[in-house]
């Protein structure tokens, strides 16, 4: 079917992305908007050879579990999928979608789960379009979808309130204040107290996160375009988290690869009592180096810090020249993008010869291809959690602590 069409469907069954898998004569089609068993009138907005992708336009039978979407502009915009079911079916659905992926599915009955608070979680966001129709791409189109004039259920009270009165496409909260171990994890509201700073603007200013770590608070860095995780309520219980996990782990040297400001290795030195261990991070972007330096010496920390394209095709050599062979009980962090390890990357951390990883992914499938790798390569996976860092949407995060056997 041409895109701009519409066709009746039945919608089967949840499929990956948030989607519900229909066919239409024979072909597949994936429907934003639907939920299994019900009948509805979809249009096309993207159609391929094989398959083509559609949003809800009119719901003709529902099913039980739907709810009221408290959102205006669902499901024409895209920044959601799960504004029509409950938050508690939402969580069941995307955790029971892993056991889609082979090397993941066997660690779920172990699996710990750390839920957010539904709304007012993202601390950054990113929008598009002109002043006065700014908002978020629909499904599968560069057609702008504005903010309601209430704001975006997703974004701090906060970032709702700053973009109301300024112009610009780049938002986030330049101050963080976050403390405590627990799920609530935030300090008032995601993002406050804070000021937002408007990436267009050219002001430079930079995000400020405080938090504690050992009992002390220490205030972290980020260059303006550099990346931090967006929900202010799961920040310290997945840092917190993160650093449990090594704590079991007897570790003499930290490598961190798509370091970024050095957060996660700099919290893992501090939290655990390793200020004093070797650490080693890498990162393609020149700012977050810059930053993770100053982070590192403002805390009273050492770092071997690299400016590296960890996806460059010699990367195994690149990283073997640079870093040498890590010492017995090496720990390798990674929090890659959605593209994950891959392949190379891989074969260098078990060539490598470190002991433990500590692996925090954004992507399950790019993480069960690299599970599957490492699990090649003599690497045993000892916990998991399941971050469920953007409510709303199919997106999450997964933590893993793999170490080396025979």
């Amino acid at each position: 079917m041409k895109s701009g069409a519409e066709t009746e469907l039945l919608c089967e069954k949840w499929v990956q992305n948030g989607l519900c898998l229909a066919h239409d004569n024979g072909a597949p089609v994936f429907v934003h908007g639907a939920l299994p068993g019900e009948r509805v009138r979809a249009r096309i907005v993207k159609s391929r050879s094989q398959h083509s992708f559609a949003i809800v336009t009119q719901v003709l039978e529902t099913a039980k579990e739907r709810v009221e979407s408290d959102c205006p502009v669902f499901p024409a915009c895209g920044g959601c999928s799960f504004r029509h079911i409950a938050y508690e079916d939402e969580v069941s659905l995307k955790v029971s979608l892993l056991e889609e992926h082979k090397f993941i599915a066997p660690h779920l009955s172990s699996l710990k789960l750390h839920h957010s608070p539904r709304d007012h979680y993202r601390n950054q966001v990113r929008l598009h379009g002109e002043e006065q129709a700014r908002g978020f791409y629909a499904l599968h189109t560069n057609e702008v979808v504005p903010l309601p004039a209430s704001g975006c259920k997703n974004l701090a009270r906060e970032l709702n309130r700053r973009i109301s009165e300024q112009s610009g496409l780049v938002f986030r909260t330049s101050q963080l204040s976050f403390s405590g171990e627990d799920d609530s994890g935030a300090i008032g509201e995601p993002g406050e107290p804070g000021e937002v700073q408007d990436g267009n603007q050219g002001n430079g200013a930079k995000p400020v996160l405080h938090l504690e770590a050992a009992g002390s608070t220490i205030s972290w860095r980020f260059p303006p375009d550099g990346f931090s995780q967006a929900n202010g309520f799961l920040l310290v219980p997945w840092l917190t988290t993160l650093a449990e996990l090594a704590s079991r782990c007897d570790v003499s040297s930290v490598y961190e690869i798509f370091c970024g400001a050095g957060l996660i290795g700099g919290y893992l030195k501090l939290q655990n009592g390793w200020k004093d261990h070797p650490y080693f991070g890498a990162e393609l972007g020149k700012s977050s180096i810059h930053e993770a330096k100053q982070n590192f010496h403002g805390t009273g920390m050492k770092g071997n810090f690299l400016v590296a394209d960890l996806y460059r095709g010699n990367v195994k050599s690149f990283l073997s020249e640079r870093w040498k062979r890590p010492p017995k009980k090496s720990m390798l962090v990674a929090n890659p993008p959605r593209a994950g390890l891959k392949e190379k990357l891989c074969q260098w951390i078990d060539s490598s010869g470190f002991d433990h990883v500590l692996y925090s992914s954004c992507n399950p499938q790019t993480l069960n291809r690299d599970l599957g790798l490492l699990e090649r390569g003599g690497f045993r996976a000892k916990a998991m959690h399941w971050f469920d860092f953007f409510p709303g949407t199919p997106h999450s995060e997964i933590v893993m602590l793999l170490s080396r056997e025979g």
